[in-house]
């Protein structure tokens, strides 16, 4: 039985700098062993793979990208014999603080949600594993409520594109 590869993330307070580890689970006893580290001054803070573990998407949690006022999104191919990363291109997120991603069941498309942005948007995944320019973004409207909660412990809202019909998210 061969040993998995998981993806794990691990941030430093105040953010200087976040690192994705590639481990290996040991089928036999379950234990992780760090196998490699890939430092990452962007601060990615959500990662998600497509469904043949071959690429993998970082939602980098920052405030201004390229002079602008939005967050970005790294796409990366993954070697499967070694866990090895290479960046294939980073792209605005079309609004501040990118705090959750999910790759689309049919694999062609990634959806974005900014936190500090309040906006979500929709990014085709090109045949190499790249990312085009965004193909829709929606904006939230109204008045934006206290940036943490004052009553409840902070949470994340994770969604996740269920359907082939985008039209309907």
């Amino acid at each position: 039985m061969s040993a998995v590869t998981v993806e794990v993330i691990a941030r430093s307070e105040p953010r200087l700098m976040s690192t994705a580890f590639s481990c290996s689970h040991g089928p036999g006893n379950g234990a992780l062993s760090r196998q490699k580290a890939f430092a990452d001054d962007s601060d990615p803070g959500w990662l998600a793979f497509d469904s043949s573990g071959t690429h993998l998407y970082a939602a980098n949690e920052t405030e201004t990208f390229q002079g602008a006022k939005s967050g970005s999104v790294s796409a990366f191919s993954v070697d499967r014999s070694n866990g090895d990363l290479t960046l294939l291109n980073t792209v605005s997120s079309q609004g501040a603080g990118p705090c959750c991603l999910s790759v689309h069941p049919a694999g062609k498309y990634l959806l974005v949600a900014n936190f500090s942005g309040g906006s979500t948007a929709v990014f085709p995944i090109r045949s190499n594993g790249d990312l085009g320019p965004a193909t829709d973004v929606k904006q939230d409207r109204g008045t934006v409520g206290p940036i943490y909660p004052t009553s409840a412990p902070r949470g994340n809202l994770p969604f996740s594109a269920t359907t082939a019909d985008l039209t309907r998210i």
